[in-house]
């Protein structure tokens, strides 16, 4: 599981989602490909986000979120791009 960190929007307030990434997901991620995926809720909304793995690093990334442009890929609510991965339990 990944978890987009917590929001830096004054307007709609801290607050975080976590991220189901299955295992055949994970297997594309580490082919250097991207994958879409949809967050939990949190604050009352979801996000749609494609997931990008930085191979040289290991750390996971926002590439886009929720139909923002290449050129501004960071979410409405400003998510930093950095995925935590978290540890089911």
């Amino acid at each position: 599981m990944l978890e987009i960190q917590v929001a830096k929007s004054s307007s709609i307030g801290p607050h975080w989602h976590d991220v189901v990434i299955h295992q055949s997901q994970f297997t594309v991620l580490n082919a250097g490909k991207p994958v879409r995926v949809t967050s939990e809720k949190g604050a009352g909304h979801e996000h749609v986000i494609d997931v990008i793995k930085d191979r040289a690093t290991g750390d996971y990334y926002i590439k886009r979120c929720s139909g923002m442009s290449d050129v501004d890929p960071i979410c409405w609510d400003k998510h930093p791009k950095i995925l935590k991965v978290k540890l089911q339990q």
